[in-house]
């Protein structure tokens, strides 16, 4: 958290030994910044402005898919695993959240003019970008 002045007032620490936990926290903390900075300041945010709308957005805030698609490759490269494992790893090693590996990261992957990735499913037809659950893949 950081006070009006800009500089750090305190820190926020969380620890859990459930993963679940972890989820749900971090589920809150992009709720608050949806940039996934996970910084609040003071000095930069007005809620009265806001309220009356007299701040406007230039951009579109979206949180930068290129660094979880570059840890989840770092992770996974040479390997084939469970869409489970990449979920897991997602929430308990990168600041990222389940949500953000579908359409956003593994899309990317397997569509690419060059894929990374090959999705092995034994199930029913698997419609494009969908990733359920028991589907391997192979990065």
């Amino acid at each position: 958290m950081v006070n009006q002045f800009n500089k750090p007032e305190y820190f926020l620490f969380f620890g859990s030994n459930n993963i679940k936990g972890l989820e749900v926290m971090k589920e809150a903390m992009w709720k608050v910044d949806d940039m996934g900075d996970f910084q609040f300041s003071d000095y930069t945010y007005n809620i009265k402005q806001q309220q009356e709308g007299i701040q406007t957005v230039l951009f579109e805030k979206t949180p930068n898919y290129s660094i979880l698609k570059k840890q989840i490759i770092e992770e996974f490269k040479g390997k084939t695993v469970d869409i489970a494992h990449i979920e897991n790893f997602v929430i308990s090693e990168t600041a990222f959240l389940r949500k953000h590996i579908r359409m956003p990261v593994l899309d990317k992957l397997e569509y690419d003019d060059k894929p990374i990735i090959k999705v092995n499913y034994s199930g029913k037809k698997r419609r494009r970008g969908a990733y359920p659950s028991g589907c391997k893949i192979q990065f």
